[in-house]
């Protein structure tokens, strides 16, 4: 069943569509709620969160030119102090996510609601790609703020052009100062609406003068932040944060160079059944329920399939298409505008019910690809918590050893490997390759495991990579089964069997 808002020429009354339609409502807060808590209960210090539950910076401005993180975090913390909020930040989130996905259905499904698209619309937030952001325990909101202000202006879209206009300048502001992964979101939108209307028959011409004020709007925001960074610090006074972009002259062979990268991560990372239903619903059932749907010529309406899929598919990246350098290889996090472009392009199929086969056929693809996804967030969850046990596990036993040889003129520690990754991880990780992705590995030797041993530890050592393996004038003072442990005057190094 499929509940309709009013049409556009009466007045919207947003109180009785939330009454009509409270249980689609609810069920999308509810799958979110139960995901992000799924994540957030857990308390797995992610990345960054290490350094930001001991020490309490924020640094998302000066070390990510995302201003608007930053000053949202003081908000939020009711200081410039952070601490670890508990599970605030991710009800937050999933708040947010929730007004997003809803919001999303209203933009892609003329207005309806129903249960297939109220559950298909929470892989806007729940994809495999944004868990990491969900994962974050202090940012995790404003990169979700950054996916809500992405949709917010196509809610003006047939409304009011001056308005979208101006909304469009101000949340793509936003955007860019609080998460730029989403940068392709709004041009997804802008080429689905477009697609969808030329399919119904709308002016040409009238739509691509909306077209242009979108472009116009996106750009003006992109000049908005350039200007913004000249004038607040930063690491690097860049749109990309850390990533420099190249020569005008050298962003066609950039882009596609990218685009190859980007694609080879997303099918490298993918479960190989989400792969086939995906197929199955952008290249057979995207295609056939359009083309039934449409309104003018069938060879025009197949072009136009073409172009926006090929589009879309590609422009989802946003600015990172034409980064220097492929950073979908180091985080999945970068190329989650992909997933989104995915979810409506979904979303689209619950709008051709005139022919019964195709949409129950797409009904039951589309629900059985969001089940799959939405169910690798609470194995996501698990395979945290097993990583987190393991990871503690071994840290209580080096440290007990260690207690034994650190003195105030011995803290430096060298080790050749860290700690052994869970045994349900690696399994894991067989179905679900994106896992070794965005679950962080125990044997990093890197920062966020260094503060996490000393957090666990309060032993203060100073932790680095072991490069000389000559022992032969160090004191061998522990052998067991996980490690050996060598010291000098100054220095200990521990090597991992």
């Amino acid at each position: 069943m499929m509940k309709q808002l009013p049409t556009e020429s009466k007045e919207f009354d947003l109180k009785n569509w939330c009454i009509e339609n409270k249980a689609y409502l609810l069920l999308i807060i509810l799958i979110y709620q139960v995901a992000v808590l799924s994540i957030g209960i857990i308390n797995f210090p992610y990345l960054d969160d290490n350094a930001r539950q001991v020490a309490g910076m924020t640094d998302f401005g000066t070390t990510y030119a995302r201003w608007g993180s930053e000053f949202l975090s003081w908000f939020v913390q009711g200081s410039r102090h952070l601490t670890d909020l508990g599970l605030t930040t991710p009800i937050l989130t999933g708040l947010i996510l929730s007004l997003t996905s809803i919001l999303a259905i209203y933009i892609i499904n003329d207005q309806k609601i129903s249960w297939g698209s109220s559950l298909v619309a929470t892989l806007i937030g729940l994809n495999p790609w944004f868990l990491q952001c969900l994962s974050f325990r202090f940012d995790s909101p404003y990169m979700a703020l950054s996916i809500f202000c992405s949709f917010l202006p196509f809610y003006w879209w047939q409304r009011n052009s001056f308005t979208f206009f101006l909304v469009s300048v101000f949340s793509l502001f936003v955007m860019f100062n609080t998460y730029q992964a989403s940068s392709g979101i709004y041009i997804v939108i802008v080429l689905f609406l477009t697609f969808k209307q030329l399919l119904a028959g709308e002016n040409f011409i009238a739509l691509c003068k909306k077209v242009a004020l979108a472009a116009i709007a996106y750009l003006l925001s992109i000049v908005s932040y350039l200007i913004e960074l000249k004038f607040v610090p930063s690491a690097t006074n860049n749109i990309g944060g850390s990533q420099a972009l190249p020569s005008l002259h050298d962003i066609p062979s950039v882009a596609y160079q990218n685009s190859y990268h980007y694609f080879s991560e997303l099918l490298n990372q993918s479960n190989r059944l989400w792969l086939l239903l995906l197929l199955l619903l952008l290249l057979v059932l995207f295609f056939i329920s359009h083309l039934s749907n449409s309104k003018i010529n069938l060879g025009l309406s197949f072009l136009y399939c073409i172009l926006y899929l090929g589009l879309a598919s590609l422009l989802s990246f946003g600015i990172f298409i034409v980064y220097s350098r492929n950073i979908a290889g180091d985080a999945p996090r970068y190329i989650y505008g992909f997933a989104v472009f995915v979810t409506i392009s979904m979303l689209s199929l619950f709008n051709n019910r005139q022919v019964k086969a195709i949409y129950l056929t797409s009904l039951l693809v589309a629900s059985l690809l969001s089940y799959y996804i939405l169910s690798f967030v609470l194995v996501y969850s698990s395979t945290l918590n097993y990583q987190k046990e393991a990871f503690n596990r071994q840290a209580a036993v080096l440290t007990d050893d260690l207690k034994n040889v650190v003195t105030n003129e011995r803290k430096k520690v060298y080790l050749n490997t860290f700690f052994k990754n869970s045994t349900v991880y690696a399994n894991t990780s067989r179905n679900y390759p994106i896992l070794s992705k965005i679950v962080p590995p125990n044997d990093g030797l890197y920062f966020p495991n260094y503060v996490w041993f000393n957090t666990s530890s309060n032993l203060g050592v100073e932790m680095a990579p072991l490069t000389d393996t000559d022992m032969s004038k160090n004191q061998k003072v522990v052998s067991n089964h996980f490690y050996d442990i060598y010291t000098n005057n100054k220095e200990i190094f521990v090597f991992m069997k």
